[in-house]
């Protein structure tokens, strides 16, 4: 049994391999074979399209859901267009509308999402950089909180204090569990304070940190005394980063490029590399370009960080994947455009060692995810009167789909993995990263002991922002950096 998430990674990973192969078989075969190599692709294409959609509404109707009722995409997207139908959390919990394929997700898949996950240029990332980042400051402030930081944080609290709210698939209704104590501030600062120790920072140490988003984490390595060198692809994050890391001087730099550019950078220059969260970006076709160039720009004794969101292959018995296979394709199409390498843990780790690393250590905190994405649901719900006078209601329930979607996705769907590499055949890196992370060698600092946040406005000087018409509005996309 091979499941349909294999197949879509596959496709997109191997395509150009995969078509240099038909031209050369159309090529190579006798006259009367040349018609059916021809055809042979679009034919697989269609048979797996349709056992997709046939596998999609058996799993369902074992499950129980009644096929006559719209899907849950489409559900969802009425609730977008109209504010109708309950709330995200209520339409999910209803357990009413069938985790089917249908038109919305055939439509994406074939018209857009096939192709780009086969080749993801870098015309493409210029594209959905702007579609997915340039928003405005507001609508993510409005999300993010004060952390600012788009990337699950570390909790040690899951649930609350009640635990009689059933906790299995599609059960447990979030806005039920609770009261929550521990704050997103400290769960943000405790996953920071994690990754510097994973990576072992010391005072000096120069330090690399890819998709650097809105500067939060080079600033807590400034902090720690690392001279850091961020690079986003987002013009407008790159000015917001810059502002708050304003108050330490040279030392931290913000590169405002695709990490595919020529960065300029020289080979082995840097101590800690991390990227937390943005590989995702990175696309499958690509991986393996981008994991080498991570290497490349390691030191040989240095430690590499990399979190990722994925999802899980489907191998599960009486384990329905298609839950997860639609919600990732709304994500896709309306949150994360071109975030096609969120992938499960092995496919990461098997690139890793690829790549010429050897992995350290790799955590699941799945529930950390969705208690992060809850935060943020509390955040964006608080704000809905500001951004609505901004950017309209449909914008704001799309983004509310987004969030309360996620939350649901806790019986494993989704996750996050928190991974330390360091570069294979390192001896003093890999016993040095092994004593550091060995159980129970790192114990997480109190509330307290964890601190406070640099303000995330910095010095509160006014900074211009590209996408001055709201929501994906503007006439022409922002350049990708001002490449200083």
């Amino acid at each position: 049994f091979f499941p349909m998430f294999e197949w879509i990674v596959a496709a997109g990973e191997h395509m150009k391999f995969n078509v240099a192969l038909w031209i050369v078989l159309i090529c190579a075969v006798r006259p009367k074979l040349r018609v059916p190599v021809i055809l042979a692709p679009f034919l697989f294409v269609a048979f797996m399209v349709c056992f997709a959609v046939f596998e999609s509404r058996h799993l369902a109707r074992l499950e129980g859901y009644d096929l006559s009722m719209p899907t849950l995409r489409e559900a969802m997207e009425q609730y977008i267009e109209t504010g109708e139908g309950g709330s995200p959390t209520a339409i999910l919990a209803s357990r009413k509308y069938p985790p089917i394929l249908g038109s919305w997700e055939l439509r994406r898949y074939l018209g857009t999402s096939f192709f780009e996950f086969a080749t993801h240029t870098v015309s493409q990332d210029h594209a959905n950089v702007h579609e997915g980042y340039n928003k405005g400051h507001d609508w993510f402030e409005a999300t993010l909180g004060e952390p600012m930081f788009y990337s699950s944080a570390f909790f040690h609290e899951y649930f609350g204090e009640k635990t009689d709210e059933p906790l299995g698939l599609g059960q447990a209704d979030p806005d039920k569990l609770g009261p929550y104590t521990e704050s997103l501030d400290t769960a943000q600062l405790r996953k920071m304070e994690y990754i510097t120790h994973a990576l072992g920072v010391k005072p000096g140490m120069k330090a690399l940190d890819i998709g650097s988003g809105w500067g939060r984490f080079a600033e807590y390595l400034a902090s720690k005394g690392a001279q850091v060198t961020g690079i986003v692809a987002a013009h407008d994050l790159a000015k917001y980063a810059r502002r708050l890391n304003k108050h330490h001087g040279d030392r931290v730099k913000i590169i405002a490029k695709n990490f595919f550019d020529d960065l300029n950078l020289p080979e082995k220059s840097f101590d800690i590399i991390s990227a937390i969260e943005m590989s995702e970006h990175a696309g499958v076709a690509n991986f393996n370009v981008f994991l080498r160039k991570i290497h490349s720009l390691l030191r040989d004794g240095g430690t590499f960080y990399i979190q990722c969101s994925g999802l899980q292959r489907g191998y599960a018995k009486g384990y329905n994947n298609y839950h997860e296979l639609i919600w990732g394709m709304y994500m896709e199409q309306h949150i994360f455009p071109g975030a096609d390498s969120s992938t499960p843990l092995g496919w990461i780790t098997e690139h890793l060692e690829r790549a010429g690393f050897e992995v350290q250590a790799a955590h699941n905190l799945g529930m950390s995810y969705e208690r992060t994405l809850y935060e943020w649901k509390l955040v964006w719900e608080s704000k809905k009167d500001s951004i609505v006078k901004v950017y309209g209601e449909k914008a704001w329930r799309r983004w509310h789909v987004f969030i309360a979607w996620c939350v649901d996705q806790r019986r494993g769907g989704s996750t996050v993995n928190f991974i330390t590499a360091t570069k294979a055949g390192s001896f003093e890196a890999r016993y040095s990263t092994q004593a550091r992370l060995a159980p129970g060698a790192w114990v997480s600092p109190s509330a307290e002991e964890l601190g406070k946040l640099a303000p995330r406005q910095g010095d509160g000087s006014v900074i211009e922002k590209c996408n001055f018409g709201g929501y994906n509005t503007s006439a022409t996309p922002c350049e990708l950096g001002d490449h200083v």
